[in-house]
């Protein structure tokens, strides 16, 4: 059910019935984990309550031009800094880019009230 969901959102154009479809994907998806490897080659595990791993299992990647620029500007042997990394979903990506030989630092800060 959750695939035909998925398939229908990409079938809509942008804006319509998009956000009806987001909503039950999050009331369909409630306590549901999935392990799945994005279209830029990361693995996740994906806790498909939070609103970032949802995005990661509809889209293929959280924010797909940050991800396209990511991928363009991170080389192999990199240090990156990730400020303000929350789930971790782009300090993956730039682990996966550096590589081994790179570094990647990511921390986010806290809400203080």
């Amino acid at each position: 059910m959750l695939n035909t969901l998925v398939r229908a959102y990409h079938a809509l154009p942008l804006g319509l019935l998009r956000p009806a479809l987001r909503a039950a994907a999050g009331k369909l998806t409630a306590g549901q984990k999935k392990i799945v490897r994005t279209d830029n080659g990361v693995l996740y595990e994906l806790e498909l309550d939070e609103f970032i791993d949802r995005e990661i299992y509809m889209h293929g990647c959280f924010e797909p031009d940050t991800a396209r620029a990511i991928q363009h500007f991170v080389k192999p042997g990199m240090a990156v800094f990730d400020v303000g990394a929350k789930f971790g979903a782009h300090a993956c990506l730039f682990a996966k880019l550096v590589g081994a030989q790179g570094k990647v630092i990511a921390f986010a800060g806290l809400n203080a009230r």
